[in-house]
Formats: structure tokens, C-alpha cells, sequence
């Protein structure tokens, strides 16, 4: 009975291979659970996730460049959809502290958004978000306004977007959640 190993050796095999599962298992949760969610299932990141910090105290500058009690459709003006194809249209809704709101339709409830955060420099208005494919999972998506003769036009790599203004009536005095 040589082959089998004595008492002390196979104790402590099997304590070693309990600490390494017990390790690998909390090393592979921690990487699945990111960020948080709010109370109907909309991913929330931490705003320390984002380059953009918001442009407190310069509200002035921020007036000048968007109107925060009006919405903007994105209109994709480049490249061109391929035959067969439409692009998918977004609404801006823009609060106060440099939060923005991204629907896919007209129900503009905060809770529902995909959280933005926006930041004006140099006469540009930069937009941030985080977006989620079943191909990438979540990534980081940046825009670089800018006012060309009252029309805001996006740029975003290859892409070209135009932002028209659609003034509505409603209630502009809920805050995001994020």
C-alpha cells in the first residue's frame, strides 16, 4: 500500500485545493458584478468610470451651446446606411451638473435613460456614455459637438451626426438617478 498517500499529505492537498477554489471563485465574481443598477434594471456606472467631469459654476457656457429645457434628435448624416438599413435615432435630454439622458424614444423618464455625462471646453460640447453591444458588452462612447450656423453637429470616428433641437412642453424638473 505504498501508493497511498499518508493522512497528513492528502489534508492538506485538499485544504489547498479548497483555498484556490475559494479564490478563483471570488476573482471570477468580482469580475462579472460591475456597477450597479437602478430599481427597473438600467445599468448605472460610477462617475469616476468617466474621462468627462462636469462644468460647475459655467452654467453660462453651457446655455450658449444647448438649451436644457428642450430635447435633441440625432440624425445620422454619415457615412451613409448601407441598402436595406436605418440607423437607429437618439434623444439628447440634457439636465443640470453635466448629466445626459440617451432614450430611444420619446419616453423621457430619467430612470430609464442611458446615463451620459457632458462637459463644454474650448467652445465644444463633449458628450460621454457608456453603451452596450452583445458582441463588446459595455463600452465607452465619446462626442465632440460643435455649433456650425445653429446647427449642432456630432463627430464620433467615422460617423457624423447632426442634433436638431425639438422644443416640447412638459415637466423639466426631474433629476437623473445616476
Amino acid at each position: 500500500m505504498k501508493f497511498l498517500l499518508p493522512i497528513s499529505k492528502s489534508k492538506s492537498i485538499y485544504n489547498m485545493v479548497k483555498y484556490i477554489s475559494i479564490i478563483l471563485l471570488t476573482l471570477l465574481s468580482s469580475c462579472i458584478v460591475t456597477g450597479k443598477w437602478n430599481e427597473i434594471g438600467v445599468k448605472r456606472f460610477s462617475l469616476s468610470r468617466f474621462s468627462l467631469h462636469a462644468n460647475k459654476g459655467e452654467e453660462q457656457k453651457i446655455k450658449n451651446m444647448i438649451d436644457l429645457n428642450s430635447i435633441y434628435k440625432e440624425i445620422t448624416l454619415s457615412p451613409p446606411p448601407k441598402e436595406n438599413y436605418t440607423y437607429q435615432t437618439y434623444i439628447y435630454r440634457f439636465y443640470k451638473d453635466g448629466k445626459v439622458g440617451i432614450f430611444s424614444d420619446y419616453n423621457l423618464d430619467p430612470m430609464r435613460a442611458t446615463m451620459g455625462i457632458y462637459e463644454v471646453k474650448n467652445g465644444k460640447l463633449y458628450i460621454e456614455y457608456y453603451w452596450h453591444s452583445v458582441q463588446a458588452g459595455y463600452y465607452r462612447v465619446k462626442i465632440m459637438i460643435e455649433s456650425h450656423n445653429e446647427q449642432l453637429l456630432g463627430y464620433n470616428g467615422d460617423y457624423i451626426y447632426s442634433l436638431k433641437k425639438e422644443n416640447i412642453n412638459g415637466d423639466f424638473s426631474d433629476e437623473p438617478d445616476w
